[in-house]
């Protein structure tokens, strides 16, 4: 039993196949999802099962899988993810908090008012409870939540 055991983990041919289910295993996972969770082992398992077709002995395969793998997730986390990382620019309705609004009609907690900014005009209501902002005055915009701005008297 041990001499078969010892034969199959010696025979390259056996490490071939197994370094290329990992490679196909680990593309399909790859293809299958939507962020970078197995790339680095397809690239990994391919260059063990070269190293495989060429007879190196099998211990020196785990650990070069073991190095690449590292490497790779190492390159991707550290150096990609600074490179591709975007800054946050506010589009739409997001550009609007911080800027002014002029109220139109009044607003308080337990009714929605009516504000105006860049010819649109939005339901409002105050950011505190017991204010009320009246039309004509002018406020500034907190945050948006749903479909109307939260807004705070001017001082």
């Amino acid at each position: 039993m041990l001499s078969v055991l010892s034969n199959i983990i010696d025979n390259n041919i056996t490490w071939i196949i197994i370094w290329a289910v990992i490679f196909v295993l680990a593309l399909i996972t790859e293809i299958s999802t939507e962020q970078l969770v197995a790339v680095w082992f397809c690239a990994s398992s391919a260059i063990a099962c070269v190293l495989a077709i060429f007879n190196v002995p099998f211990w020196v395969q785990l650990i070069v899988f073991v190095i690449i793998t590292a490497l790779c997730i190492a390159f991707v986390e550290f150096y990609l993810k600074k490179k591709l990382k975007s800054k946050d620019i506010p589009t739409n309705s997001d550009s609007l908090i911080g800027l002014e609004i002029v109220v139109l009609k009044d607003a308080s907690q337990n009714q929605y008012g009516e504000g105006k900014i860049r010819d649109v005009v939005w339901s409002i209501t105050p950011s505190e409870e017991n204010v009320v902002i009246k039309a004509g005055e002018t406020a500034v915009i907190k945050e948006i939540v749903g479909n109307h701005l939260v807004i705070e008297r001017k001082e």
